[in-house]
Formats: structure tokens, C-alpha cells, sequence
């Protein structure tokens, strides 16, 4: 009587080829996490750091001011003295009026779209300031899996 002493070649050529799909799979997925992980992450720093401008203006019945310098959003007092950082490479400033954004003692601010694009802008996502100094984020309401603008268009990271 013969006892079988291992696996057979056909036997590990399934296994080896199982985990080179697993592993396959596991590496597609990982990316598109990660990029949305970094949007969320810049997305929340900046909603921080501009409802903080807002909040600094009011209370403090001084203007305060956001610029952005090599990716980092700095948020400023009257002044000139840096409140708070933000390292967000990745956010754009879409605004009616060039950087900086200048909040005003009554909350208001100049109006804008921030749009924050993490390569490979499969995720993008955006921030629109009001004139009254209230950010709103974007959404995906039709469902498809991209964010669109206020005015319905999907956010375009290309432009």
C-alpha cells in the first residue's frame, strides 16, 4: 500500500494561481481606497479649517483671511499672525475672486468652489462657499458615483 507524501503539481498550480487573484483584486481596491481616504481627509481638514475662519471673524469682529502656499491653507488673523495650517496639495480654489478669502466680521466671505482632486481623480469632491460664509459639501445626487456641483454638473478635475 502506497501513502500519497504531499500535494501534486496540479494541485499547487490552483492554489499559487488563487492567490495571484487574490492578491490581484486586493491591489485594484486598495488604490481607489486610499485616493478616497485622502479626499476625505483633505475634504474634513478644510471644512475645519474654514468654519474655524468664520467662527475667528465673528467673534473676534476682526477679518480673517485663507491663502494657499505650496498645497498648505493657512488661515490668518488681522493681524497677520497664523491661526491654523492645512496641508491639502490636492484642493483647488474655483472662486469668483482670487486667493485670499477674506472672512468678514459678519461671517460672509467671497463665494467660491474648492474641489479637491487626489490623482487618479476618480473621486473627486468639493466644498462651495457662500457669500455668507456658509460651506456646503458636495453630493452625489443622482447616485452615479461622482459628486456634482451646486449646479448639477459632475466635478471635473481635468479643468
Amino acid at each position: 500500500m502506497r501513502k500519497n507524501a504531499g500535494f501534486s503539481l496540479l494541485e499547487s498550480l490552483v492554489v499559487v494561481a488563487l492567490i495571484a487573484l487574490l492578491a490581484t483584486t486586493a491591489a485594484s481596491g486598495g488604490a481607489g481606497a486610499m485616493e478616497r481616504i485622502r479626499t476625505h481627509q483633505q475634504q474634513a481638514s478644510l471644512t475645519q479649517l474654514f468654519m474655524l475662519a468664520r467662527a475667528s471673524a465673528v467673534f473676534s469682529h476682526q477679518p480673517v483671511t485663507i491663502d494657499r502656499s505650496a498645497g498648505v491653507w493657512t488661515l490668518t488673523d488681522s493681524q497677520g499672525a497664523a491661526l491654523q495650517r492645512v496641508n491639502a496639495p490636492h484642493a483647488q480654489w474655483r472662486g469668483f475672486r482670487q486667493l485670499p478669502l477674506v472672512f468678514t466680521p459678519d461671517g460672509g466671505a467671497s463665494n467660491g468652489s474648492l474641489w479637491i482632486c487626489v490623482p487618479p481623480y476618480a473621486a473627486p469632491r468639493g466644498l462651495t462657499l457662500s457669500r455668507a460664509g456658509r460651506l456646503r459639501r458636495s453630493l452625489d445626487s443622482n447616485h452615479d458615483g461622482i459628486h456634482e456641483t451646486g449646479q448639477g454638473r459632475a466635478i471635473d478635475c481635468s479643468r
